[in-house]
């Protein structure tokens, strides 16, 4: 969940990259995410992870109130994270 394997550093370093978060839910059903960054890719990521540990509304993303959503029903999740294009 909180570790990104980026085979070329690169490519995190890209900017206005879309990306993609999958999340798969402990009842079977998956959701999926697709967002464009303005940043690199890493800041984007660092800043949506942190999302997902301090609850901040005014800054929220549609994928990190989607994943305090499931925290609050005490859903249990797992995320993988792709870069759709560069």
């Amino acid at each position: 969940q909180r570790k990104f394997d980026c085979r070329k550093k690169e490519m995190c370093l890209d900017e206005s990259v879309v990306y993609q978060a999958v999340v798969k839910r402990e009842d079977g059903l998956t959701d999926s995410y697709v967002e464009m960054t303005k940043n690199s890719f890493q800041d984007r990521w660092t800043k949506q992870i942190s999302s997902f540990r301090t609850r901040n509304p005014k800054n929220a993303s549609g994928l990190s109130r989607y994943i305090w959503n499931l925290k609050d029903q005490n859903i249990k999740y797992e995320m993988k994270w792709k870069i759709i294009s560069r």
